[in-house]
């Protein structure tokens, strides 16, 4: 799916050109010496380094890790399925990871060049740190009352 949606967004192009004037010279602007501030998000050119330790660019490296971060996204789908069910493994604990990783702005989103898929991935994981470490009957209530079986 992420190779059907190969772009990068002009706003990460943009996040590139904030990282590399604050690598190569220590400013955190867009043209050396303007002190306007235009860049899309402060995060994206403090976490897309210029030049990455294996030799790749800002456009390689953003996709890597924004890949990578799409993948930990999806584990925890899956560690939270699990958690939530309280049952053993099954086919059925895929079922959400697969509808998430074939929605095409999840996917397209893990190529676009910015911090997107770091800020889901690190919203989920706040998801999931914050359920609790229960029993199914105890981890929500209001399973209690649905009309199907959980």
């Amino acid at each position: 799916m992420c190779s059907s949606s190969d772009f990068i967004t002009d706003d990460a192009y943009i996040s590139f050109r904030y990282a590399a004037n604050l690598a190569e010279h220590g400013q955190l602007v867009f043209n050396l010496g303007e002190r306007v501030k235009a860049s899309p998000t402060f995060c994206g050119p403090c976490c897309w380094p210029r030049e990455s330790s294996w030799g790749l660019g800002p456009v390689a490296t953003s996709r890597f890790l924004g890949v990578a971060f799409g993948v930990g996204t999806l584990a925890l789908v899956v560690r939270m399925s699990l958690r939530l069910s309280g049952q053993r493994p099954s086919a059925w604990h895929l079922v959400a990871p697969a509808l998430l990783a074939s929605m095409g702005a999840f996917a397209c989103w893990c190529t676009g060049g910015l911090e997107t898929q770091l800020f889901t991935f690190l919203s989920f994981l706040g998801f999931d740190l914050l359920l609790p470490r229960c029993p199914q009957s105890a981890a929500l209530p209001a399973q209690r009352h649905l009309p199907w079986p959980p």
